[in-house]
């Protein structure tokens, strides 16, 4: 592919990175200081080398590349300049300016690169826009969400084993303890992770559209079911063991044996929607095969 080519989106790149530099400075920091956005860096991460892996198509030039380039230009200016009069509150005015930024990346690309190109990559430059953070409220419905469906998954867990226990909403009461399930509990960032992580192996083994719906929909049970496990294993050991486990070193940086286990429950389910996948192939092709005898 040609050099001017890239160049030329590169410069196109940076002047929108300058543009929107206040913007991504403040994502940069709500992401390293904020557990609820740190998926947003990876999401970004993982997107750039996604594209790197892709195959490039060959790029169709542009009919008048300086007049392309300067309306570009001018609509980077326009975009940048209206993007600060946005009403609302911050983390909203912080969304849509994001949302605005990599709009205008995704113009710049088709108009460099053309349609061909952006439909060969069109999953790891619409994969970036998961990287605007939601705002505040958004994130506090989903962690509430998070928060009771946990609650919900270990009851279960303790009904299923008939452990006793007594339970009054968000408490779970027993003989020598008793334990809330607080907002820190829902896992909202090991659960945007597993989403991320589960959406990108959905489009790496599986062909189907149907199928990786059906794998990035699982994600979330499987989310609220990995920390209802975490909440039902913390209770026993702190209950039939020693307090000193809610306090302990499986409690405060434990989350990675849950999030692997999460993890592996998604693997299972992409393994089962590849099984299915290549048994209905087989029968496609028994039967085309068939159909070609008997004509």
């Amino acid at each position: 592919m040609s050099v001017r080519i890239h160049t030329r989106f590169l410069i196109m790149l940076v002047l929108a990175i300058v543009a929107w530099w206040p913007p991504l400075r403040a994502l940069v920091r709500l992401a390293i200081h904020n557990e609820n956005y740190s998926y947003t860096l990876l999401v970004l991460m993982v997107s750039g080398l996604l594209v790197c892996l892709e195959h490039w198509s060959p790029p169709s030039e542009p009919k008048w590349p300086l007049l392309a380039m300067s309306l570009t230009a001018s609509g980077l200016g326009v975009a940048a300049w209206w993007n600060y009069r946005i009403p609302g509150s911050e983390d909203y005015r912080l969304a849509v300016r994001l949302l605005f930024f990599f709009v205008f990346v995704l113009v710049i690309f088709v108009q460099t690169y053309g349609g061909r190109s952006f439909s060969h990559m069109r999953f790891p430059l619409l994969f970036a826009f998961l990287a605007v953070p939601l705002p505040t409220a958004a994130v506090s419905w989903l962690v509430t969400g998070l928060q009771r469906g946990s609650a919900e998954a270990a009851y279960a867990l303790f009904r299923l084993f008939q452990v006793p226990i007594v339970r009054d909403g968000l408490v779970f009461s027993f003989y020598n303890l008793e334990i809330e399930v607080a907002r820190e509990c829902s896992g909202i960032r090991s659960s945007t992770i597993l989403f991320v992580t589960t959406l990108v192996l959905a489009k790496l083994f599986l062909e189907s559209g149907w199928s990786m719906t059906i794998a990035v929909i699982c994600s979330l049970p499987v989310a609220v079911a990995k920390n209802g496990v975490r909440i039902f294993i913390l209770s026993l050991l702190g209950e039939y063991v020693s307090p000193s486990w809610l306090e302990g070193s499986l409690h405060q940086r434990g989350g990675v044996v849950f999030f692997a286990i999460g993890m592996a429950m998604v693997l299972a389910v992409i393994w089962l929607l590849r099984r299915a996948e290549e048994q209905r192939k087989s029968v496609r092709d028994l039967a085309g095969q068939e159909l070609v005898q008997s004509g």
